[in-house]
């Protein structure tokens, strides 16, 4: 592909990717669990609407045994997708339902919805690989992740902003998460425009196999197993927590939904602001060495919410400061698996790394509601030790999955025990130069000079 072209095809992917944040963030997350509160979801309910995406990655094996047999991977990513966008009509008219109801037609809805969109994000995957070369990819994503965050960000802010008016005005109705809902949808389907103008890229494919073949070599990779039984664990170990984050301060703390959004997404700031610090860290020591550094960091951050009471609200800020770590953990899934899986079969591993990980993202959500759900049913004031509880829980598994990393092995990459020291050498040496400035020079001759 010549150079204009391959520039033009990175940057509508860019566009196209910040877009779909765009709509994943306002279909989802706080939106999602804020809308599911308002329709009188239970803890459980809601960690099953968290669940939904993450269990339909399975649909990725199915995806992926068509795209060996058929190729026309393109066209696979843009009819799925579509389906996957346009399912979300029917996922408004739940406010029409029965109130008995509407939890569960969501919930079917929004599975259906997230079967497709895992048999797009699959083919796009392997589209991807073959796209982007394997030694500008991760800076690829990192860029991708900026413009993600940075417009999901605005959006976050506006939409929050906009609910929080919509229900000081009519508290009980439903009206402004349909339209901030529609609002997404709209930024999706701009999205699939501005997809269908990426090339597909050379795809070097191997004869086609049967599907358990297809599926056995990734598996018999035995570093590739190990990333995925990390991700797995790892998965697992962070949605138990995660999805009661907003719950928590929606229903505990009481913090209005603006300043629920308004937290999230300065959290999100700080993941832009250190994603090129991020990327160019693991260009030098490898990308397992990011996203090590990230999720041990990242592993503290649920025991800060042991410590958050309405009396102490300021709490948020710096736990939300968190998110400085935010950048390896959103990069690393989609960096390594690409990095580790061989050119030619990518679309085994991708699917079967995806198929994977997904359910016990899914089954961390759903664990973590069930307790939620049987913490209440216990305890007349199961939000506040349940809830703390359960991230307790999942910063210990957090921290415990971080060791399998260490048997995964990357090409080119630093051995951790050295990437560790030269980072505490440096970190020695920015303490000793701060307290002992250079003979001679004081530090106000310093900031003179």
């Amino acid at each position: 592909m010549e150079a204009g072209r391959f520039s033009r095809a990175l940057t509508c992917s860019v566009i196209e990717g910040s877009l779909a944040t765009i709509m994943t963030t306002l279909l989802g997350g706080v939106f999602l669990t804020a809308f599911a509160l308002h329709l009188g979801a239970t803890e459980f309910e809601i960690g099953l609407l968290a669940a939904t995406a993450s269990l339909a990655h399975v649909a990725q094996l199915g995806g992926a045994f068509a795209i060996d047999r058929l190729g026309h991977r393109k066209t696979i990513c843009m009819v799925a997708t579509w389906i996957s966008r346009l399912m979300w009509i029917p996922i408004l008219f739940a406010t029409f339902c029965e109130p008995a109801y509407r939890v569960r037609y969501i919930v079917g809805l929004l599975t259906i919805s997230s079967l497709f969109a895992s048999i797009g994000g699959g083919a796009w995957l392997s589209w991807i690989k073959d796209l982007v070369p394997n030694e500008i990819r991760l800076r690829f994503l990192g860029r991708r992740h900026v413009f993600n965050t940075a417009l999901a960000f605005a959006m976050s802010v506006g939409g929050g902003l906009f609910i929080d008016a919509s229900l000081r005005r009519q508290p009980d109705s439903l009206m402004g998460f349909v339209a901030v809902f529609i609002t997404a949808m709209s930024c999706g389907i701009v999205g699939l425009f501005i997809l269908q103008t990426i090339p597909e890229a050379v795809h070097i494919q191997s004869e086609p196999t049967g599907f358990a073949q297809l599926l056995g070599r990734p598996w018999q990779d035995r570093n590739f197993r190990r990333l995925i039984i990390f991700y797995g664990v790892w998965n697992f170990s962070s949605n138990l927590a995660t999805p009661f984050f907003a719950v928590y301060m929606l229903a505990v703390l009481q913090v209005p939904f603006a300043i629920v959004t308004l937290l999230l997404t300065f959290s999100s700031l700080l993941g832009v602001a250190t994603a090129r610090l991020w990327t160019r860290f693991g260009d030098r020591f490898g990308t397992r060495n990011m996203v090590l550094l990230g999720t041990i960091a990242d592993s503290f951050c649920p025991l800060l919410w042991l410590f958050v009471s309405p009396a102490s609200l300021w709490l948020l800020v710096p736990i939300h400061c968190c998110g400085i770590f935010s950048a390896p953990v959103a990069l690393g899934p989609n960096a390594l698996s690409l990095k580790l899986s061989p050119a030619g079969r990518s679309l085994g591993y991708l699917a079967l790394f995806n198929a994977t990980t997904g359910p016990l993202t899914a089954g961390g959500a759903i664990v973590g509601g069930a307790l939620a759900s049987w913490f209440a049913t216990t305890s007349s004031a199961p939000s506040a030790w349940g809830l703390q509880l359960i991230f307790a829980m999942s910063a210990l598994m957090r921290l415990g999955s971080a060791l399998l990393l260490l048997q995964v092995a990357e090409e080119h990459a630093h051995p951790a025990a050295r990437v560790f020291k030269i980072l505490t050498r440096a970190g020695r040496r920015w303490s000793r130069d701060r307290r002992f400035p250079a003979r001679g020079v004081s530090p106000r001759d310093r900031t003179a000079a």
